[in-house]
């Protein structure tokens, strides 16, 4: 089964390729994150859409990436970053259409050309309107058949402090994590008031200290999506001074991803005593003041895609006619 699975992914991919985003690494293919490169002649030969995403490769001995306003980039300032990064293979996805605009941090870098516009278009179908042909139909096909059978194999998504908190100085992060099992292909969201937090990522000896001094990213959008990419321990705090201490911290510690079966994301942890279920009330359900809904169970999460999948099945079934 994850044999044929993964020969219709591969089929699929080859069908529809071009409607996927592209990704382009920073200067590639005659340079890279550096100095050395024109990043304005290197931009203007390419033409980014909303679903494209850009790698920045570099030494990160030498070299980040912080990503700034439009006036911070003209006067090649990282004294208010939007994010920054410095893991030296940072992806950043293009979600939305309008101009976004990186330097390098390090002092005299920017100002010596380490600077780069990416201006964003808005993704637009092919101009064609015609049918779509028999191939496109057994694509979207294969892509229903795929989604439905690799549902399980989609990483759940969690709101930090969610459902009773955020990302404040109020929630309790150990006894939220404790509840809660991460896997590698999860996903953490973290909301706040950009006004008043940030999140920053960082090693087990700065979380310990409270330091944000050597961070390993940090974000100040007040929406950040961090990927949990590999197993692991990750450590996040808020850089704002006092904050970390008051416990606006939280520990992730991700396991690897495991085949079909494994426990719900929201099972407790081995060891945890489980939480009293309360009995399902008959009158209307009244959503939680943080208005954050429970992060979904594998099995949620692949419902959703199964759903996903038909929806496909029913388009291409559709253009059959």
């Amino acid at each position: 089964m994850a044999t044929r699975a993964l020969l219709v992914i591969a089929l699929t991919a080859a069908v529809l390729g071009t409607a996927l985003g592209a990704s382009y690494t920073v200067g590639a293919p005659r340079g890279s994150w550096d100095t050395q490169t024109n990043y304005a002649q290197w931009a203007s030969n390419m033409k980014f859409l909303t679903g494209d995403q850009v790698l920045f490769r570099y030494s990160r001995a030498t070299h980040n990436v912080v990503e700034v306003s439009k006036a911070d980039y003209d006067a090649c300032s990282a004294s208010s970053p939007i994010a920054s990064f410095q893991t030296g293979n940072d992806i950043v996805p293009l979600t939305a259409a309008g101009s976004r605009y990186f330097i390098c941090g390090v002092p005299g870098h920017c100002d010596g050309g380490m600077k780069v516009r990416i201006d964003v278009e808005e993704a637009t179908p092919s101009g064609s309107t015609s049918a779509p042909s028999p191939m496109a139909t057994r694509a979207l096909l294969a892509i229903a058949v795929t989604l439905a059978v690799l549902g399980t194999a989609l990483g759940a998504s969690y709101t930090v402090g969610a459902p009773r908190g955020s990302w404040d100085t109020q929630t309790n992060y150990v006894q939220w994590t404790s509840n809660l099992k991460f896997r590698a292909g999860d996903q953490l969201l973290f909301r706040y008031s950009r006004a008043a937090h940030n999140v920053v990522e960082v090693s087990k000896a700065d979380y310990d200290a409270c330091s944000a001094s050597s961070p390993i990213a940090s974000f100040q959008t007040g929406n950040d999506i961090v990927p949990l990419a590999a197993a692991g321990s990750r450590y996040f705090i808020c850089g704002v001074p006092g904050h970390c201490d008051a416990g606006m911290k939280v520990r992730i510690d991700v396991e690897e991803a495991t085949p079909g079966g494994a426990p719900s994301p929201m099972s407790p942890r081995a060891g945890s005593a489980a939480p009293a279920v309360a009995p399902m009330p008959s009158a209307e359900i009244t959503p939680s003041t943080s208005g954050q809904a429970m992060p979904p169970s594998s099995s949620a999460v692949s419902a959703g895609v199964g759903s996903l999948g038909l929806c496909f099945g029913v388009v291409a079934l559709m253009a059959l006619y």
